[in-house]
């Protein structure tokens, strides 16, 4: 009988990552672990003290890496028991990925693009991890878009340093960061992978968007890619529950999801009923 191989950490090695954090590297590895199979949902991880033991790291640096594992939904830590790999979660696709300000302006709204601020920055963990950055320096672009004169939608994006410093900042009041990226930069759009979640708005959020404090907001992640599926973008998009709402149109062989204005939900008697006008495809904010 064959011996099935346990899956083993990788041995961290600091002068071959001088750039970047040892939790990040971490990271990295175990959700590469995660991703190819090599760890399958229910399935526990090795204890946080083998693990700390193989990669040479002390507990609390292991643990930086798990709470980004959990921060992405790839782990879950239950008392006593130890950390499990989660269930994949259901995703419903949001349709075709292309630009919100098209569509905006497709649909007859007015759309505008308020940019509030753009600097280079020390990235969060998180963000050196998903855009896969040597190391902590990104560039982040930090944007209001107004629908019909009302903010609607704070997002804020990053990009690697190297992509941010060639931006022409003023293009992007007219047009999409998507567009930007692929027609200025020449760096194409391939793909993008988006979750969508339930938020409270903080105090400073509230007050950009004109919304009041802890009010229930959607909050999109998501991180896209250029050919060669290396991540170029990682955008934050907050949209206050009043404005927005997520609906689908299902059937057997496919499903279409989108975002229709709150306002225009009293007109609306069905799926049937909803016109371009009044309902928004779920395009990316960019």
């Amino acid at each position: 009988m064959t011996e099935t191989r346990r899956w083993q950490p990788s041995q961290y090695q600091p002068a071959n990552r001088s750039h970047v954090p040892k939790y990040v590297s971490i990271y990295r590895d175990l959700k590469t672990a995660i991703s190819r199979g090599d760890l399958v949902p229910g399935e526990p991880l090795p204890s946080q003290r083998e693990l700390s033991q193989g990669y040479g790291v002390t507990l609390m640096t292991l643990r930086q890496a798990l709470t980004l594992l959990a921060d992405d939904g790839l782990v879950n830590t239950e008392h006593g028991r130890g950390t499990f790999v989660a269930d994949r979660p259901y995703r419903l696709p949001l349709g075709p990925l292309g630009s919100f300000a098209e569509e905006m302006r497709r649909s007859g709204r007015r759309l505008r693009t308020e940019v509030l601020d753009y600097a280079r920055i020390r990235a969060p963990a998180a963000v050196v991890a998903r855009l896969s950055l040597r190391s902590e320096l990104a560039f982040r672009l930090v944007r209001l878009r107004h629908i019909d004169d009302r903010p609607l939608l704070l997002q804020t994006s990053y990009l690697p340093l190297s992509l941010g410093r060639r931006l022409q900042i003023e293009q992007l009041a007219d047009r999409s960061l998507y567009a930007v990226l692929d027609e200025d930069l020449e760096v194409p759009i391939a793909r993008a992978v988006e979750s969508i979640q339930a938020i409270s708005l903080t105090a400073e959020d509230a007050e950009t968007l004109q919304r009041s404090v802890y009010q229930p907001a959607l909050l999109s992640n998501r991180l896209t890619y250029t050919d060669g599926d290396r991540p170029i973008l990682d955008d934050r998009a907050i949209m206050p529950g009043d404005s927005v709402v997520i609906s689908a149109e299902r059937r057997p062989d496919d499903v279409q999801v989108n975002f229709i204005f709150s306002t225009d939900l009293a007109t609306e008697t069905g799926p049937s009923s909803t016109s371009p006008s009044s309902t928004t495809p779920s395009r990316s904010p960019m």
